[in-house]
């Protein structure tokens, strides 16, 4: 089947969430999602998309370019994300929390960084390690993870749509993350449904402003 074109969180054997990235430098998209999620086990439990920000902004060896897009992922703070994955909480009247448009002068003193190599590379480095920061903006479960995660980069549930209509992104700018029962709680299909659901419920919560609710 050729290289595995993949990335993994050295960390995350070590803990309970699994997280998955493809390159998207490298072959088909597609083809590598399957190919990963080929291995997910059909057990019980959680999963949250996220955004990839420093795939979206570009190759780094290409300023200009990263600073174009740069400034056009800057003009909305939540990321691309439309209003509507956004707590009501966070807005009072028509004014929006967390920092609104760029302004000229931030644009003038972004240029001004961009003109010198050294600040650019470290801009560049600093910002494509955003990633791991980036707000979920799906969150599921699903008491067969590996079919259903399937489903979801073969377009038949509305995470495809919704990135590439609402987010304007594909499946090359977001990451996985995955969290499993133990098999022992696993067996016991009806209190593993419920703890499951349970537990999404939560990660929605607690992850607002940006988790949106469960597209499909």
């Amino acid at each position: 089947m050729g290289a595995r074109c993949v990335i993994s969180d050295p960390m995350s054997s070590a803990r309970r969430w699994q997280q998955i990235q493809i390159d998207h430098t490298c072959g088909d998209p597609l083809s590598q999602w399957k190919q990963e999620l080929g291995a997910v086990p059909n057990r019980p439990g959680v999963y949250i998309w996220r955004l990839r920000f420093g795939v979206a902004l570009g190759q780094l060896s290409d300023g200009p370019r990263f600073y174009d897009n740069l400034e056009k992922e800057l003009q909305l703070p939540t990321g691309s994300l439309p209003e509507v994955a956004v707590r009501p909480s966070f807005r009072h009247g028509s004014a929006r929390v967390g920092g609104g448009t760029l302004h000229e002068s931030k644009r003038e003193f972004l240029r001004h960084s961009f003109s010198r190599p050294a600040a650019l590379q470290q801009m560049q480095l600093f910002v494509s390690d955003l990633d791991r920061f980036a707000p979920p903006v799906y969150v599921g479960s699903s008491m067969r993870l590996g079919a259903r995660l399937l489903e979801h980069v073969e377009d038949r549930t509305e995470l495809v749509p919704y990135l590439r209509d609402q987010l304007k992104r594909d499946l090359t700018q977001v990451c996985l993350m995955y969290w499993m029962l133990p098999e022992k709680l696993a067996t016991d299909s009806e209190n593993a449904t419920m703890l499951v659901k349970s537990i999404e419920m939560i990660a929605q919560i607690l992850l607002a402003p940006h988790a949106v609710k469960k597209q499909g």
